[in-house]
């Protein structure tokens, strides 16, 4: 998943390297489950078995903790809100990241 997201950002043209550096505030797994309303196991089921979003890793000693842009957490809203409407999960998490022909909310 990681180095799904360090491709994507190369591919928006984005330096990889660094993504600790950057001015834009990142977000702990337990603080994006609190925003969005969704629970750990959730958060890390969507990310993980469904590739709904690919947080980047930062190291800290010998561990490494997930981290989640602003961005992750609108993508995390848009599929929760589909659930609400009756989506099946596939289909939330892909309508959330654009891959329709709608605009998202038919």
């Amino acid at each position: 998943m990681v180095r799904d997201h360090a491709l994507q950002l190369k591919m928006r043209g984005m330096d990889t390297n660094s993504l600790e550096n950057k001015e834009e505030k990142s977000y702990g797994a337990t603080e994006v489950a609190g925003i969005v309303g969704i629970s750990l196991r959730q958060l890390y089921y969507w990310e993980e078995g469904f590739g709904a979003i690919s947080p980047y890793f930062k190291k800290c000693g010998n561990r490494k903790f997930r981290r989640y842009s602003e961005n992750d957490i609108e993508i995390l809203k848009k599929i929760k809100r589909f659930l609400k409407k009756g989506f099946l999960l596939e289909k939330a998490i892909e309508k959330s990241n654009g891959n329709n022909c709608s605009n998202g909310d038919k």
